[in-house]
This record gives structure tokens, sequence and C-alpha cells, in this order.
């Protein structure tokens, strides 16, 4: 199983909901 890294850039609910959008996207 492959895993690929996201940097998230940028803070507050903007940031918080690209990381949640991308792990519900299958990555983590």
């Amino acid at each position: 199983m492959a895993y690929k890294s996201i940097l998230v850039v940028g803070g507050g609910i903007s940031g918080l909901t690209a990381a949640v959008e991308a792990s519900e996207a299958g990555s983590e």
C-alpha cells in the first residue's frame, strides 16, 4: 500500500479543510 505525503501550506480553517479533503481523497 502506497501513501502520498501532502504538505498543506497555510493554517486556520483553510489549511485544515485542505488537509481533511486530501485525507478523504485517499491520501495521508
